[in-house]
């Protein structure tokens, strides 16, 4: 709770007006010392709109208990948060949480990412993950990009949120703005063979856009 109230106050000190990121464990939701309701109560200490706020939950552990984490997620919603997945694909962080939760968000782990571009599989798998997401109306966020390739990748699968040492590097004072010219890939040509393209989608218009509440 510490570490959360500091963020917190960071977050407020500094005025960002992008939304804020907490990161969770479900399976503290499941203590029953979890005090409900803490959260909350900094956000309303520091002045800080609940809209504001993300709860990205990362599982490092198996976690069976679904019905107390719907009811959990539900809770937060409530509230006015929104609730992210973190490392999809990776440990305990399965497609059965993101049934059970219906996060708004979920975050691709930086392992299908890297070097994507080069490897089917991890082709396949994330063009998959774009479109159940599609289809759910939650977000994909990339994670690890680090090279212009994997960037141009994620972008002819069609998503359109992603972090990584490609667009800068974690800071005491968060970028406020990142260079432009880091966007400036080239277009895909539509007129190509179909079948020709491994990406088989077309490229989202604007990649990255600021999460703002």
């Amino acid at each position: 709770f510490l570490c959360r109230e500091i963020t917190i106050q960071r977050y407020a000190d500094l005025n960002i007006k992008e939304k804020l990121f907490i990161n969770a464990s479900p399976g503290v939701l499941l203590q029953p010392e979890f005090r409900k309701g803490e959260t909350l109560r900094l956000l309303d200490q520091y002045g800080i709109n609940p809209h504001s706020v993300i709860i990205e939950l990362t599982e490092h552990a198996p976690a069976d208990n679904y019905e107390i984490m719907r009811t959990s997620a539900q809770h937060y919603r409530s509230m006015g948060f929104e609730i992210a997945l973190d490392d999809l694909g990776a440990g305990y962080s399965g497609l059965r949480l993101w049934a059970e939760l219906l996060p708004e968000y979920v975050k691709i782990d930086k392992h299908f990412i890297q070097g994507l571009q080069d490897d089917r599989v991890k082709l396949n798998f994330v063009r998959s993950i774009q479109s159940m997401a599609d289809s759910l109306s939650c977000n994909v966020i990339a994670e690890g990009i680090e090279t212009e390739e994997e960037f141009k990748a994620i972008e002819k699968l069609g998503i359109t949120h992603a972090q990584g040492y490609y667009f800068a590097r974690p800071t005491a004072i968060p970028v406020e703005k990142i260079d432009s010219a880091l966007f400036n890939t080239t277009a895909i040509d539509h007129t190509k063979d179909y079948k020709a393209d491994p990406f088989n989608i077309t490229t989202a218009a604007h990649i990255i856009r600021n999460i703002t509440p």
